[in-house]
């Protein structure tokens, strides 16, 4: 499952789907269910316990609420994606490779955010869809200033090194693996060109579902 930068650049695709539905308020949606690591909730508390269809997502007329779906929906296509690759979602032993793969995908897709600081400018809001979740107004305020700050950082700055030990619970012997694994990817070479096709590949799968539904 991707992480929040990601998310918000998939986002952005979709947006050009929906024009009508309110962008701040979407956006917010799409990187609300991973203030879990801010929040300290488990990931059940802040996701759907199932496959996000679709028709669902695009029927859904409240923008924040479209959001929190496509964040749900992209996670589980994302999966979906890089099982093929031969990894196993779930597999504990594969967490650091995961792992580095997200905040990988992160470094190469800051290039496609579109509109940086018109973006980063909208997400420090507290719905109050979210606050039904149970967030505190403050939490949510501060998870939207974290991830603008990540937009507005380089890559690897103060913001991420703080992003990445938050997600591995700041657990050195996580956070060493992490690097690890990251350096493995690069390594590798092939995972920047398969990063780059799944963007290609979701978000095809994203406009042929939309207009399935139109026709």
């Amino acid at each position: 499952m991707p992480a929040p930068i990601t998310h918000l650049v998939y986002g952005q695709q979709y947006l050009c789907l929906r024009p009508e539905l309110d962008r701040g308020a979407f956006l917010r949606g799409t990187i609300f269910p991973d203030i879990r690591y801010l929040a300290g909730f488990e990931r059940s508390k802040t996701h759907q316990p199932f496959t996000v269809a679709n028709e669902e997502l695009d029927r859904e007329p409240s923008a924040w609420r479209a959001g929190y779906l496509f964040h749900n929906w992209l996670d589980d296509a994302w999966n979906e994606y890089f099982v093929r690759y031969g990894l196993v979602f779930g597999d504990p032993t594969q967490t650091p490779k995961w792992s580095a793969l997200k905040l990988l995908e992160e470094r190469l897709v800051r290039e496609r955010i579109a509109y940086v600081e018109d973006v980063a400018s909208v997400l420090d809001v507290a719905d109050p869809e979210a606050v039904e979740f149970g967030v505190k107004p403050e939490i949510l305020e501060r998870w939207g200033w974290f991830n603008a700050d990540l937009l507005r950082n380089s890559w690897l700055s103060d913001s991420w090194d703080r992003y990445v030990r938050d997600a591995l619970g700041n657990d050195e012997v996580a956070v060493a693996e992490w690097n690890r694994q990251l350096a493995k990817l690069e390594d590798e070479r092939v995972w920047e060109g398969r990063l780059h096709d799944s963007l290609d590949v979701i978000t095809l799968q994203l406009r042929e579902g939309h207009e399935s539904l139109r026709k």
